[in-house]
């Protein structure tokens, strides 16, 4: 009898900026980029926001909704997603590898979706006054 053991796979993720191997922590979070540099260095904004969008995207479909991305760059909302009979408009920012991102105007949106550099997407729902 053969005894089946379990290995660890080795990663070599690379950075999408420079193309250098993810140290094992970056890899582990699901990074993209090894730094900031390499994130805003070879994209712009434009690219690095429709990336953000395809995160979000990706994120609400994984928690189960239906997403639909806008196509005019004028639109009130990047994404609007929905779930049974819940539709939620969503605009998504793109922010560092610790989460900040410079402020923006959701007040058209009931949720905003800031997408760090690693991946990791944080939601906030818009208070209505």
């Amino acid at each position: 009898m053969f005894e089946l053991v379990e290995e660890e796979a080795i990663l070599e993720k690379r950075c999408l900026g420079c193309g250098k191997r993810l140290p094992r922590l970056k890899q582990q979070n699901n990074a993209l980029f090894c730094d900031t540099s390499c994130r805003t260095g070879q994209y712009s904004a434009t690219s690095v926001g429709g990336m953000a969008e395809v995160l979000a995207a990706r994120d609400l479909i994984r928690q189960g909704y239906w997403v639909y991305r806008a196509l005019q760059a004028n639109a009130p909302c990047d994404l609007i997603a929905q779930r049974g009979g819940d539709l939620f408009r969503v605009e998504v920012k793109a922010a560092g590898q610790d989460g900040s991102g410079s402020p923006a105007d959701f007040s058209k949106c009931e949720v905003k979706a800031t997408v760090a550099a690693n991946g990791r997407v944080r939601y906030r729902a818009q208070v209505w006054e």
